[in-house]
């Protein structure tokens, strides 16, 4: 991920595990990453992504600004999938 802020974030500090343990959105998308290159463990990172935007108090944002970062990382990972339609990870979850 690339970061406008001064802040550095070390994506590979934490084990999937331990990103498991901590219910925040960030946490949510270095775990989406960890998992790119395994799909069912990407897929299971996304239902949690999904679970911590539908908790939190910003939810329509998170959802908006989220959804459209996965799309961008799917499309950098080379997804062969169409997700101009997809304007939602919630919608689309349930």
């Amino acid at each position: 991920m690339r970061y406008d802020a001064p802040e550095c974030i070390d994506e590979g500090r934490d084990t999937s595990e331990q990103l498991s343990a901590i219910d925040s959105p960030l946490s949510g998308i270095i775990q989406v990453e960890i998992a790119s290159g395994d799909r069912a463990s990407l897929r299971a990172a996304v239902h949690r992504l999904v679970r911590l935007i539908q908790t939190d108090p910003n939810k329509t944002r998170l959802d908006r600004l989220i959804t459209r970062w996965l799309k961008r990382h799917l499309q950098r990972l080379g997804a062969k999938i169409d997700l101009t339609p997809v304007h939602s990870l919630s919608r689309v979850s349930q």
